[in-house]
């Protein structure tokens, strides 16, 4: 199954980019990709402000996280509205919607979610009802709450995880999670594997630096507010998390800091876990995965540069089992952040023209 707040970092799709240089680099692909139309329909998006990069569910429905509230909020804050969209390849879109969730109050909008065949999972902090009333006695915790694949709420579940706090999550196949929390004690970013069936959590081993302070990261304080040495680690640790990729490849999950040189991590449910060094590519800056159902797919950007278009970007075939460069895949002047997976020999991507126009593009690799 395929499924995928404190200070946060407003990686927008129409304002983001990547790359990492092999020994034995492969030839370049001298046609650009060709995009063409797919399908195209008419949405009611609430803006064409993303967050983060799209993805894809396995059934081919692309996923994107709209901001709602664009107004002079960059970077984001922890209250910033935000709103999922499923589009599905008929056209269909399936919207998320937390104010479903009535067994939970005090609710701050998710910043992390996971789409899979059947259900989708947003990671909140609330405070939890008593018998669906307000409980005056009642703390902030955090919860995954689940939707099923129509967009009707099913529950939320309290994670019990004392002392860390959790910004990111995806689901295995077994329905345990992977989730992404800072420890904000020794400031340090942990890994876990969790069980919502016993509600048992266990750290990945050994405990790598899955995520380092970035400090082209903004920090999400007022121009005139001078923030204590504690408030501006702690912000720094929260960027550096939530600014990690989740991505499903078969039954792992992949962990990769956006933007940030960092290596990618290959995790399993049953615990297991090895680091995928990603090829160097130079002038460039590995910056985020595609999702895609059998190679590794990297989008690289030039270093300084965020246009994403022409000569700024690269794609790289990765093998995932070896980490060695397949190819290299020029987008041509098509948004590389647009790019949403790849299924086969298709890549499938979007085009946002305004709130009500949407394009489904895709083009096929050589």
């Amino acid at each position: 199954m395929q499924r995928t707040f404190a200070a946060t970092l407003a990686f927008c799709v129409c304002a983001c980019g990547l790359l990492g240089q092999s020994s034995n680099p492969a030839p370049l692909i001298t046609d650009s990709l060709d995009f063409s139309d797919a399908e195209r329909f008419w949405s009611d998006l609430p803006t064409d402000l993303f967050w983060g990069p799209a993805g894809c569910a396995s059934d081919g429905s692309i996923y994107i996280y709209s901001v709602l509230d664009v107004r002079a909020q960059n970077p984001l804050i922890e209250n910033t509205p935000m709103q999922l969209e499923v589009i599905e390849p008929s056209g269909r879109v399936q919207t998320f919607d937390s104010t479903l969730i009535d067994d939970l109050t005090n609710l701050t909008p998710s910043r992390s979610y996971d789409v899979g065949e059947n259900d989708v999972d947003f990671l909140v902090s609330a405070i939890a009802k008593k018998n669906f009333a307000p409980d005056p006695q009642g703390k902030p915790s955090h919860f995954v709450a689940r939707f099923n694949r129509e967009g009707q709420y099913q529950s939320a579940t309290e994670l019990l995880l004392p002392k860390l706090n959790p910004l990111k999550l995806a689901a295995y196949p077994n329905g345990d999670l992977l989730i992404f929390a800072a420890d904000e004690s020794s400031h340090a970013a942990r890994l876990l594997r969790y069980s919502l069936q016993g509600r048992k959590a266990t750290l990945f081993e050994p405990d790598a630096p899955f995520a380092t302070i970035n400090d082209a990261v903004p920090l999400p304080f007022p121009k005139n507010m001078r923030p204590s040495k504690e408030e501006v680690e702690k912000a720094q640790l929260d960027g550096a998390v939530l600014n990690t990729q989740m991505v499903h490849l078969r039954d792992a999950i992949l962990l990769l800091q956006m933007n940030a040189g960092s290596p990618l991590f290959e995790t399993y449910a049953n615990g297991s876990i090895r680091t995928i060094d990603l090829p160097k590519v130079e002038g460039f800056m590995a910056d985020s995965l595609i999702p895609s159902d059998a190679m590794l797919y990297v989008r690289y950007r030039r270093k300084g540069t965020t246009s994403g278009r022409g000569d700024d970007a690269l794609i790289l075939e990765v093998n995932p089992s070896s980490g060695e460069e397949v190819r290299r895949i020029l987008p041509g002047n098509f948004p590389v952040w647009n790019v949403a997976c790849v299924q086969g020999r298709l890549i499938r991507a979007f085009r946002a023209n305004g709130r009500h126009d949407v394009h489904f593009r895709t083009a096929t690799l050589p």
